[in-house]
């Protein structure tokens, strides 16, 4: 048994290791293309809006898909629960956003 977890615990960091490296790795590609394609000024509002846009999404996954996948006995509470809450907290930064928008 112990081995066999041990097997799974190895395989799952390995993907997901891999996931993330992929994902960093478009995604710094894509930025070297950008540079390229955008002046400096409009590279700097792009850089901008992916912070905001970074800082955003952390602040909407909150942790709680995380929990909601390891809590054992899920019901349907719980999954409209987190549903609920990051549509609410999704809409509130979307309006700060946009209301923000032109001082940002």
């Amino acid at each position: 048994m112990s081995e066999e977890l041990n097997n799974k615990f190895i395989n799952s960091f390995l993907w997901k290791f891999m996931e993330k490296f992929g994902y960093l790795g478009m995604q710094f590609g894509i930025q070297i293309v950008l540079a390229r394609l955008l002046s400096p000024t409009d590279y700097g509002v792009l850089a901008i809006v992916n912070i905001m846009l970074g800082i955003t999404i952390i602040l909407v996954q909150s942790g709680l898909n995380i929990a909601l996948i390891q809590k054992k006995d899920t019901d349907r509470l719980d999954y409209s629960t987190v549903f609920y809450f990051s549509l609410f907290i999704s809409t509130i930064l979307y309006t700060l956003l946009f209301f923000l928008a032109p001082i940002i």
